[in-house]
């Protein structure tokens, strides 16, 4: 068992993604706001997307074998 950062990332409130960690968290802090930021990026028509995005890092105890999650 290792512990990890995993990096949860929602969509209007809803977890989209769950499957990558890092064992450091400031490399996983840094994906977190490069996610965060990327809605700021603007559509087609130049206005600010409306779909709320976050993103985090949990600490979680998990096996090296788990093929549900890649460890960065």
């Amino acid at each position: 068992m290792v512990h990890v950062f995993v990096l949860f990332v929602l969509l209007d409130g809803e977890v989209v993604s769950q499957d990558m960690a890092w064992r450091d968290i400031n490399l996983c802090s840094q994906y977190a706001r490069m996610v965060v930021n990327s809605k700021h990026e603007l559509s087609r028509l130049h206005a600010p997307r409306a779909v709320s995005i976050a993103a985090y890092c949990i600490p979680r105890k998990v096996s090296e074998n788990d093929t549900d999650l890649i460890i960065y």
